[in-house]
């Protein structure tokens, strides 16, 4: 009777177990140079438009906050840690002095099943989602901005990241 009893759980075991993958994470703490910003604009009735700005080109946007509002592409850096992500970094021969700094989340740890960065510029929760990531390249999509309301179109940010050493 035992040998029946344990010839009939083992399809069981067999069955029940199930394979566990730790999902992959990336720790996207640093510094990086702002490569490419893609500024497109989507909904209520207008053509979308789609700008690209590299190689110095500057990015400037009214509507953002201090740190995004002006970017020069290749020149301006942006600071990710933990509890903070500075902007508009002056570096001197000492250190590097920030010029805006805003809470953040606790963690830099993201994943595929969580890729969001949320920080938080004036009281206003913003939110990056991770696009793309390797060792010496981020890619964000910055929550998209409808600062008319429903009276115009709203604006989506992409933000490509070079990390630096």
């Amino acid at each position: 009777m035992k040998k029946i009893t344990w010839l009939l759980s083992i399809p069981l075991l067999i069955v029940s177990c199930v394979k566990y993958k730790k999902p992959i994470t990336y720790d996207i703490s640093g510094t990086y140079q702002f490569e490419q910003v893609i500024y497109s604009t989507v909904g209520n009735y207008t053509e979308a438009t789609n700008l690209l700005y590299k190689d110095g080109a500057v990015f400037i946007n009214p509507n953002e906050f201090p740190g995004l509002d002006t970017i020069r592409t290749t020149v301006s850096l942006v600071n990710i840690q933990k509890g903070q992500i500075q902007f508009n970094a002056l570096i001197t021969p000492i250190d590097t002095l920030w010029g805006q700094g805003y809470q953040s989340q606790a963690s830099c740890v993201l994943s595929h099943e969580n890729p969001y960065f949320s920080f938080y510029p004036f009281g206003m929760k913003r939110v990056w989602k991770l696009i793309d990531y390797n060792d010496s390249t981020l890619v964000i999509s910055a929550s998209t901005q409808w600062p008319q309301a429903n009276a115009g179109p709203g604006y989506n940010t992409t933000y490509r990241l070079k990390k630096l050493p």
